[in-house]
């Protein structure tokens, strides 16, 4: 499941977690249910050994885990998975917390260039809105802000770095797989 992260299409590279991390925050703020696959929470990788076994494609990514591994690659701050299932947990618990996440919230796509995602999301009562904006690139982007519709007399902040974002500026940066969802209620 992660591997399938470990590059582009122009050969590996050194961004397999924020690409990974990037996709599951997109498919996290999708209007609906999410649903996470298990291998997912844990960052699984290629599992080349069950594949050769069985001889079905199905099974590079069909690892089975006992208790106590699971329990000590979570509970060990220098393990990949621990990285990956804490994130991922993090995403959540924030989208838990959002009305203009709850399922049946407004979603609208954003048309905002090749280089980026977005959604709007507005929740049932009108009253949050949050835009989920993605860099889908492996380089640094600035984003005209002209292309999403900040009210100027709201404030605005991003959920992820908790910083607040001037919506009087003209652009916003985003590192490479950066994202953001910006909210005018936190």
């Amino acid at each position: 499941m992660f591997d399938c992260f470990s590059g582009t299409i122009k050969g590996k590279d050194n961004f397999a977690y924020k690409r990974f991390y990037n996709a599951h925050a997109i498919m996290l703020s999708f209007e609906g249910l999410p649903g996470l696959y298990i291998h997912s929470l844990f960052g699984t990788k290629n599992n080349f050994d069950l594949f050769k076994k069985t001889k079905l494609n199905r099974s590079i990514n069909r690892s089975s885990y006992c208790y106590e591994y699971l329990k000590n690659i979570l509970n060990n701050t220098d393990t990949h998975s621990y990285k990956i299932f804490r994130n991922i947990l993090h995403l959540i618990d924030i989208r838990k917390k959002q009305i203009a996440f709850h399922p049946n919230a407004t979603q609208y796509t954003l048309n905002i260039g090749n280089n980026f995602f977005g959604i709007w999301r507005q929740s049932i009562n009108k009253n949050q809105s949050i835009f989920a904006i993605y860099n889908i690139t492996n380089k640094f982007q600035k984003l005209n802000t002209k292309k999403i519709n900040f009210l100027s007399l709201e404030s605005w902040i991003d959920l992820i770095s908790l910083k607040e974002i001037d919506n009087k500026k003209s652009s916003l940066s985003f590192s490479p797989y950066q994202f953001m969802w910006i909210t005018n209620k936190y």
